[in-house]
């Protein structure tokens, strides 16, 4: 079952499924805007005091309308902060950065236009690539985002036996962005990053099997669950063949 909780589709079909199901709950969110220098000195008291911390660091002051977020000053960050509440959606006006409501209500977050994005994981990273984007890639505008994801037990996870902070990167769409990524990618590796399998990445098997512990196994696995390669396509046989 580690195995298949991310197996990007190469263990086969499944046809019978039972769900253990989680009792369903409401989110408390509120959005607030900070200074750089705010979010550094408190990193900590938010990890530890909200169900949820994340936030989008903008690089410019047009960095933010490119997400359709309210207005934000060159090196202020937009953070999310969400709490479990047993309170109802629409018990008592709430200022408008806050809301009240069901929590997968609360978590999409659809941006438009869409964009593409590699990432990886590491606290320090942030930091690294802050530096990286605002002395070597001015052009580079769109927000970077920050989220924080617990430790798993899927195999092939970026998360795997590890708290991780993930960071996503993104290039603007109808431009060559590809040697920035590249950039970004190398840079973030060198800090023990891992794929995010349904972001860009340019993981190969070597490095994969320095990161993933339980890389051969899943390759042994693998084949058991598919000898002749069918669930394996040009994108993954380079990787896990």
């Amino acid at each position: 079952m580690a195995a298949a909780q991310c197996s990007i589709g190469m263990l086969g079909v499944m046809t019978e499924l039972t769900i253990q199901l989680a009792p369903a709950y409401h989110l408390h969110e509120r959005i607030a805007f900070m200074p750089i220098d705010e979010l550094r000195e408190r990193w900590d008291q938010l990890l530890t005091e909200y169900r949820h911390f994340s936030f989008c660091w903008m690089p410019t002051d047009a960095s933010s309308q490119l997400y359709g977020f309210p207005a934000a000053k060159a090196d202020f960050c937009m953070v999310k902060l969400y709490r479990e509440t047993a309170e109802e959606p629409g018990t008592r006006l709430l200022p408008p950065n806050e809301r009240i409501n069901r929590a997968y209500r609360i978590y999409p977050h659809v941006f438009e236009p869409n964009f593409h994005e590699p990432a990886a994981s590491a606290r320090d990273a942030f930091e690294d690539q802050r530096e990286f984007m605002l002395h070597n890639l001015p052009d580079s505008i769109f927000p970077m985002e920050v989220r924080f994801v617990a430790a798993d037990q899927a195999w092939l996870s970026p998360n795997y036996k590890r708290d991780s902070v993930v960071i996503s990167v993104s290039g603007k769409p109808g431009t060559d962005y590809w040697p920035y990524l590249k950039m970004c990618d190398q840079r973030l590796s060198e800090q023990g990053g891992r794929p995010h399998w349904g972001k860009l990445h340019f993981m190969t098997g070597g490095r994969l099997a320095s990161q993933h512990e339980k890389y051969d196994a899943f390759k042994t696995l693998r084949r058991e669950f598919d000898p002749a390669g069918m669930f394996l396509n040009d994108h993954l046989a380079p990787m896990f063949g």
